[in-house]
């Protein structure tokens, strides 16, 4: 069961990283797609908004609903690699002292 905890803790913390950068990109892409005057100039522009209008948490708005689903992810992966890894090493193992 703590095996889960390195590949949980991992996921949650590239979410969190990385999370800007895409609500940004999405709020860029929303803006193209309505007719009107877009309301952004860029990303500089994107993220100038944002944070005036939200501060530095604006940037991370959704960002629980993304993390709620992604950290079990990230530790259900991590768990299946290391188990993976495992069963190549004693395979190899064991054919090599065979031979």
């Amino acid at each position: 069961c703590l095996m889960f905890i390195p590949g949980g803790l991992t996921g949650g913390i590239e979410i969190c990283i990385t999370f800007p950068t895409e609500f940004v990109k999405t709020q860029l892409q929303l803006d193209q797609k309505t007719g009107a005057t877009r309301k952004y100039n860029g990303i500089v522009d994107c993220v100038r908004q944002t944070v005036q209008a939200h501060g530095v948490r604006g940037l991370y708005r959704g960002l629980s609903v993304l993390l709620y689903g992604s950290i079990p992810k990230s530790a259900v992966r991590y768990v299946w690699e290391v188990l993976n890894l495992q069963s190549i090493i004693e395979m190899w193992m064991f054919m090599n002292s065979r031979v």
